[in-house]
């Protein structure tokens, strides 16, 4: 996941639309990338993992506030379904 013709420069934090990590196509460039990546490692380590175990369940997740990732789908899990829905919250409290 590391090629591509498309590659380009970023930073991981963007005033505005949060942090990005993915360490499968992201490689820090400078210590201080090389630091945070170290930290964001072991915070790894303490993260829950959400089980799936009982069907027709719902996980919310708000992304500007949370760093979060999947494991790999199960083969063999036909029913599983991923639908992504937007919400608005602005003005929310």
């Amino acid at each position: 996941m590391n090629g591509g013709d498309d590659r380009f420069l970023a930073t991981a934090y963007d005033y505005g639309h949060g942090l990005r990590f993915d360490p499968g196509c992201m490689t820090p460039q400078d210590q201080r990338a090389r630091e945070i990546t170290q930290v964001i490692a072991a915070a790894e380590a303490r993260a829950e993992a959400h089980i799936w175990s009982e069907p027709n369940t719902v996980l919310v997740i708000d992304n500007t506030r949370v760093l979060h990732g999947r494991a790999a789908v199960a083969t063999g899990d036909e029913d599983r379904a991923l639908i992504r829905i937007a919400f608005n919250t602005k003005g929310a409290s």
